[in-house]
C-alpha cells in the first residue's frame, strides 16, 4: 500500500477545489484518472472500478444533456406561469406573495430534481463521480433565485470535490507501489496540476483567492498554451512504464507547488510557453 502524507492529502484537495473551481480539472479528466486508479488495481473490488471515460462520454453524456434540457423547458414554463400570476395581481403585495411562493416552489423542486438525478446516476453507473445537477435557465428572470444558485452552485461543487479527492486518495492508499496504470492516473494529475499552475500564475489568482473567469478570457490571451502545457505531459504519462506511485506523487507536488514538468523534457521538445 501507499503511503500518502498528509501534505500530499491536503494539496490533493487544493488542486481538486481549485481546478473544478477554475476549469482547469474537467470532467473527462475526472474519469479518466479514476479509471487509471482503479482499473488494474488490487486493492479496488470488482464493483468499485471504473468504468472507461470513453464508454462513460457516450452513455452518461447524451443522458445528462437530455436530462438537463427537461429541467429547464420545464423551469421555463414555472416562470411563464409566475410571470403570468404576477400580471393579474391585484397590488404589490400580492405580487410579493406570488413571488416567495414562487421561489419557494422551484427551490423544492430543484433539490427534489437534483436527488432524483443523484439516484439514477447511484443506479445506473455506481460510483461515477459527477456533480449533482445544477444551473436552472429560470434563475435567469429573478435575482433573488440567482443568488440562491450562486451559493447552491458553491455547495455541490465543494461536495463533489470532496467526493473526488476522498476517491482519488483511497484508490491511491490501496494500491501497491508499483501499480503501473495507477502510477500513471497520479502522473496524469500532475501533468494537469502543471498546466493549473501555468494558467493560476498567468491568470495573478492566488491560492485563497479565486475568481471566476468567463469563457471569453479565452479569446483575450489568458488561456493561451494551456493546452500546450497539458497535453505533452499527458501523453508522456500515457506511454509511461515503471516507476513507482510515490514517486509520481512526489512529482505532483513539484507540479502544483512549484510548476516542474513531472516530463520536462516533453515541455522542452513541445515548446510549451
Amino acid at each position: 500500500m501507499v503511503k500518502v502524507t498528509q501534505e500530499q492529502k491536503r494539496t490533493l484537495k487544493k488542486f481538486v477545489a481549485l481546478g473544478l473551481e477554475l476549469g482547469t480539472l474537467g470532467s473527462y479528466d475526472i474519469w479518466e484518472i479514476h479509471y487509471l486508479l482503479t482499473h488494474t488495481n488490487p486493492g479496488i473490488a470488482d464493483n468499485d472500478r471504473a468504468p472507461h471515460p470513453a464508454n462513460t462520454a457516450d452513455e452518461y453524456g447524451p443522458y445528462h444533456a437530455g436530462s438537463m434540457m427537461g429541467v429547464n423547458l420545464g423551469t421555463n414554463g414555472m416562470w411563464e406561469i409566475w410571470h403570468r400570476a404576477r400580471d393579474i395581481a391585484a397590488d404589490e403585495a400580492e405580487k410579493n406573495e406570488i413571488d416567495k411562493m414562487a421561489r419557494s416552489v422551484f427551490i423544492q423542486i430543484a433539490q427534489l430534481g437534483a436527488e432524483r438525478h443523484r439516484l439514477k446516476v447511484e443506479d445506473r453507473w455506481p460510483g461515477l463521480l459527477v456533480e449533482d445537477e445544477g444551473g436552472y435557465a429560470m434563475t435567469e428572470h429573478d435575482p433573488e433565485l440567482r443568488k440562491w444558485l450562486i451559493k447552491d452552485e458553491d455547495r455541490r461543487r465543494g461536495d463533489f470535490a470532496s467526493r473526488v479527492c476522498t476517491t482519488f486518495l483511497g484508490a491511491i492508499r490501496e494500491s501497491p507501489d508499483g501499480e503501473n496504470l495507477v502510477c500513471r492516473g497520479v502522473l496524469e494529475l500532475a501533468g494537469i496540476a502543471y498546466a493549473h499552475w501555468k494558467i493560476e500564475k498567468r491568470l495573478a489568482v492566488t491560492h485563497t483567492s479565486i475568481d471566476w473567469f468567463p469563457e471569453d478570457e479565452r479569446e483575450k490571451g489568458n488561456w493561451d498554451y494551456f493546452d500546450d502545457w497539458k497535453d505533452p505531459q499527458i501523453g508522456a504519462s500515457r506511454s509511461w512504464r515503471g516507476g513507482d506511485v510515490a514517486e509520481a506523487l512526489e512529482r505532483f507536488m513539484a507540479a502544483y507547488k512549484n510548476g516542474i514538468a513531472p516530463f520536462p523534457e516533453a515541455a522542452k521538445r513541445l515548446g510549451a510557453k
